[in-house]
Order: structure tokens, then C-alpha cells, then sequence
């Protein structure tokens, strides 16, 4: 009887653990209709919120009039008229066709009992997953974008102090139906610049921009909001993405590298209007994960380095010069053994 129970509760515990499993292994896929995060705001927040939608795919004239009607009532205050309008395009539309984007009349600080002895909390939102941080150098400013959970979907926020990080303020956020993977931020000249992967297939990297000054979202040079630094082929995507400025050089240039799922590295580069990227040939083909790029102030041989792992968990270093681009690691240095997941 006691090996029978042991049994019983051994064959209930392995459903339990297989159910589990299966639940959170599909938990990217379980997401939610983005005007939930209209319903989860209180009202202060409401009422100093200005939204707008974006289309992920090619909609109906309809329902980008319904989409435009619910913005224009949200945004004059008919908040629970906006959210009940959204039953009537449900069944038109994917849990993965919109984006959301929050612009705060007024910047929201982050609460000063969010404390830890000494430290500073920035931002009052939690679930973050990824942070970018950078400082503009001609006003002190500095930025930091927060990438995170929205209930089952990702989010980002842009957060900015203009005391050397003692208050700091969240002024714009910016969510959607799907997991970003990841996102990386710079400053140069005027503007900090984040690049993250989107849609839900992960296949492009977008860029935005956003005044050094006071964290406004900014359009670029021809108008738009958004520039599409690249985009690979899918099921190819994007599984890291890291943005760096050249403020303590010349502070002209950007810089995008990124990791593609089969392994290839890419490096990009433009100036501050960012709407004309251009590549950078690497040949590399075994990268994993971990890439990290830098400008090499008053180099003499090399001006950027590239480091990764690769697919060998070993870490790999790159110098770029004129006419160069070489290894120069010449130790294999084991990371670890995981891979990506660990």
C-alpha cells in the first residue's frame, strides 16, 4: 500500500512538473489585448497620458478608423468609452498587431520611498529584463531605458534624471503583444537613439529617438518617427542588438551590432540623422551571444573593438581599423557552457 501511494504521488508529481513546463515554455506565446494596459492605469495616470496605436500588419480602412476614433476619446478624456470601443474590433485583429505608446503630459517621478538604504530606484515599474543606460555629456542628463513585462506582453520606458541620478522621471513608454528580445540605447549629439527588435517574429531592428534635453520623443530628419536600421529574412531573427554613440570622439557616429539566431554578426554605422545605415562587412559566422562593441578613443591601430562568445562558449575579441578587421584574441578564454539560456 505505502509503494502504491509513493506511486500515485510520483506519477501526480510528474503531470504537475510536464504541465508546469509546458505552461512556461509557451508562456511568450500566451499574450493578452493591448488595451488591458489602458485598464490596469488609475485614473492620475489617465489623466496624464496621451496614447497612440501602431499597426504591426496591414489593416482594413475600418479598422484603422475604429483605432483612431478610441484615440481621439482617450485622449479627450472618454476613457472607459475608448476601452469599450475595443470589442468591436477584436475579432478583426490579432493579439499582435498593435502597439501602444504612452507619451506623459507631465514626466512621472519615480516614488521617493522606493528606496534601499542608499540606492536610487529609477522608474516605478517592475519585471524589468534588460537596461540600457547612457549619459548626455554637454548637459549631464542621463537615460535610462527600461525594457520589462506588461502583464503578458513587453513594454519599454524611457527614464531620465537631470541631477546625476538623484530623481529621476519616466516620460515616455511603449508597449506590445509580443516579447521583445532585445534593446540597446546611445547618445550622440542631441538625441538618445534606442534599438530594439520587433514584430513578433523578432526579424527587424527599429530605431527611435528622443531629445537629450527633456526625453521628448523626437522625429528624425525625413519626418518619420521610426527608422528600420536592417532586417533579416525570417525564421531568421534577432537575438541581441547593441547601440553605442561617439560622444567622447567625434560625435557623429552610430554604431549597431547585432547577433542573428544562425550565428552571423552584423555591424552598421551613420550619423546622427540615422535614416542611412551602412554595413560593415565582418564575416563572422559562429557568434552566440554576448556581443559588446566600442569606440577606441586615440587609438593607434584599431577604433572600435567587437567582442562575443561563440558557439564554442569561448569569447572572441575583433579590432577594426583602416582597411583592418582581425581577431585579435589570442587566448581561448572559456565562458561557460550553457549557452544562451543560462
Amino acid at each position: 500500500m505505502i509503494i502504491t501511494k509513493i506511486t500515485n504521488l510520483s506519477y501526480i508529481f510528474l503531470l504537475v512538473f510536464f504541465a508546469l513546463k509546458v505552461l512556461f515554455a509557451n508562456g511568450e506565446n500566451c499574450v493578452e489585448h493591448i488595451y488591458k494596459t489602458l485598464e490596469r492605469m488609475n485614473d492620475e495616470e489617465r489623466n496624464n497620458s496621451e496614447i497612440k496605436f501602431l499597426f504591426e500588419s496591414d489593416e482594413s480602412y475600418g479598422t484603422k478608423l475604429l483605432i483612431k476614433t478610441i484615440e481621439e476619446l482617450w485622449n479627450s478624456g472618454n476613457y472607459e468609452s475608448a476601452i469599450n470601443q475595443f470589442s468591436k474590433i477584436e475579432p478583426f485583429i490579432t493579439t499582435k498587431d498593435l502597439g501602444l505608446e504612452i507619451h506623459w503630459k507631465e514626466p512621472i517621478k519615480t516614488k521617493s520611498d522606493n528606496r534601499w538604504a542608499q540606492d536610487v530606484r529609477i522608474g516605478n515599474r517592475d519585471s524589468v529584463y534588460a537596461v540600457a543606460f547612457d549619459v548626455h555629456r554637454a548637459t549631464g542628463n542621463l537615460f535610462v531605458i527600461a525594457l520589462c513585462r506588461d502583464g503578458s506582453n513587453s513594454g519599454w520606458s524611457v527614464n531620465y534624471s537631470t541631477n546625476g541620478g538623484y530623481t529621476w522621471y519616466e516620460r515616455y513608454y511603449y508597449t506590445y503583444s509580443y516579447r521583445i528580445k532585445t534593446l540597446s540605447a546611445a547618445i550622440v549629439a542631441n538625441h538618445c537613439y534606442v534599438c530594439f527588435s520587433r514584430p513578433a517574429a523578432q526579424n527587424q531592428a527599429y530605431l527611435y529617438r528622443f531629445r537629450a534635453t527633456d526625453a521628448q520623443r523626437d522625429s528624425f530628419s525625413n519626418g518619420s518617427y521610426y527608422v528600420e536600421v536592417f532586417s533579416v529574412t525570417s525564421p531568421d531573427s534577432i537575438d541581441e542588438i547593441v547601440l553605442i554613440g561617439d560622444q567622447d570622439d567625434t560625435n557623429t557616429r552610430l554604431y549597431c551590432g547585432a547577433i542573428i539566431n544562425d550565428g552571423v554578426l552584423r555591424l552598421l554605422w551613420d550619423d546622427p540623422e540615422a535614416i542611412s545605415w551602412s554595413s560593415i562587412a565582418t564575416g563572422i559566422a559562429d557568434a552566440d551571444r554576448g556581443i559588446d562593441i566600442c569606440k577606441n578613443v586615440g587609438f593607434s591601430h584599431y577604433w572600435m573593438l567587437i567582442s562575443y562568445i561563440d558557439f564554442n562558449h569561448r569569447l572572441r575579441i575583433y579590432g577594426l581599423g583602416y582597411g583592418l578587421f582581425e581577431s585579435i584574441s589570442n587566448n581561448e578564454l572559456i565562458i561557460n557552457s550553457g549557452g544562451k539560456d543560462e
